[in-house]
């Protein structure tokens, strides 16, 4: 289970992951307002057999009111998500959810560069997306030494199987758009896995 948020774009998945505050719904928002489809921004249940598949916990996602001002020309329809925050729930796309979907990539947001800095998309290696996806992961029992272990060769596996990006920009909406276009060109090059042992490559 990673903490991140689920978009489909042309058929296939990609997850967004990272730290709590870092823009992972600003970005699904940003991502379903331009036509994609977003199932979920805050759980993904990942499994890499027999073929990489990404399934969303639940059909919402939780913004701040000025980002649905921001990113919504009509928006979603939402309600408070409780009393001590200001941010509204809105319904997404669930539909479909049960079967899960193909993943074509994680995407790890990382803070933001300065407030004129570029859009930077870095390629992780395999060590470094084995850590990443175990660091975005939710263990509830740190204990169960079982789970853990199960839990690593999960990520390992995927690590290889997928490509894991560093997703890097300033957090202004009006670069929204440049993020969007960078990330679509970006997996325009990732080819889908077709088979088992037979990892997607992409070039750095």
């Amino acid at each position: 289970m990673l903490h991140g948020a689920v978009v489909v774009i042309e058929g296939t998945a990609i997850c967004l992951v990272g730290e709590t505050g870092l823009g992972k719904s600003t970005l699904g928002a940003s991502l379903q307002a331009a036509g994609h489809w977003l199932l979920s921004d805050d759980g993904a249940e990942i499994t890499d057999r027999p073929l990489p598949t990404v399934k969303p916990t639940y059909p919402s996602l939780r913004l701040w009111p000025e980002s649905v001002d921001a990113l919504y020309d009509v928006a979603p329809p939402s309600a408070p998500m409780a009393s001590y925050t200001s941010k509204q729930r809105l319904e997404t796309a669930g539909g479909g959810v049960a079967a899960g979907h193909p993943l074509r990539a994680v995407v790890v947001l990382d803070p933001p560069p300065s407030e004129q800095g570029p859009v930077l998309l870095r390629p992780l290696s395999p060590r470094e997306a084995c850590m990443v996806l175990v660091r975005n992961s939710f263990q509830l029992d740190v204990a169960d030494a079982a789970r853990v272990r199960a839990n690593l060769d999960t990520a390992a596996r995927l690590a290889h199987a997928i490509p894991v990006f560093r997703l890097s920009y300033p957090r202004e909406y009006g670069r929204l758009p440049e993020v969007r276009s960078a990330l679509l060109a970006r997996l325009a090059s990732v080819p889908l896995r077709q088979a088992e042992g037979s990892p997607s490559r992409v070039a750095p």
